[in-house]
């Protein structure tokens, strides 16, 4: 469980987020899947006619520990939150994990590149630019998948943006859809 002060940071960072999804769909924000059966409540839920679309704003890239007090919980969570969408939506599931913060990555030689958060402590923003282009990335794939020509390959996909390791030509299938992203 997160301290009262690190769940306002972090709620900070979802509002923000929220502020920039009113175009993308249906978007269900912090509540349990109705009719499912676990517990879990999505940070943002996008429901398409051929896709539903899960958006877990991971802060810190769910390293802390208080993620992971039991083994797996992450990927417990994905599980029941799959079976929801399966009982309630008998649609296929991208989950996209993305990470706000600070995040590690590699350049064209190799070399480690550290990608700072956009973030201050206290749930301030402070590079505005840095914070755009995260969201814009997002939202690029976020109308990838949304988009009907592109179903998802596997009824179940996770994906993990700005992640250590986080390289956008990954994420290449994504860059028609930065034009008109932001």
């Amino acid at each position: 469980m997160l301290c009262q002060k690190c769940s306002a940071h972090n709620q900070a960072k979802e509002l923000s987020l929220l502020s920039h999804f009113d175009d993308l769909g249906v978007v269900i924000w912090n509540r349990k899947i109705k009719g499912g059966e676990s517990p879990y409540k999505p940070d943002f839920l996008f429901e398409h006619p051929h896709v539903i679309i899960i958006v877990e704003c991971d802060q810190h890239q769910h390293s802390e520990p208080s993620y992971h007090k039991v083994e797996n919980q992450e990927e417990y969570r994905e599980r029941c939150l799959r079976n929801d969408v399966e009982l309630v939506y008998r649609r296929p599931l991208v989950i996209l994990r993305f990470n706000p913060d600070d995040y590690s990555s590699a350049d064209e030689d190799g070399y480690e590149l550290r990608n700072l958060s956009p973030w201050r402590s206290g749930g301030v923003l402070h590079d505005e630019k840095s914070w755009r282009r995260r969201v814009a990335f997002l939202r690029a794939v976020i109308k990838y998948f949304s988009d009907p020509i592109h179903p998802p390959v596997r009824k179940f996909v996770v994906e993990r943006l700005f992640y250590d390791g986080h390289d956008d030509m990954d994420f290449a299938y994504a860059s028609p859809y930065m034009v008109d992203a932001l």
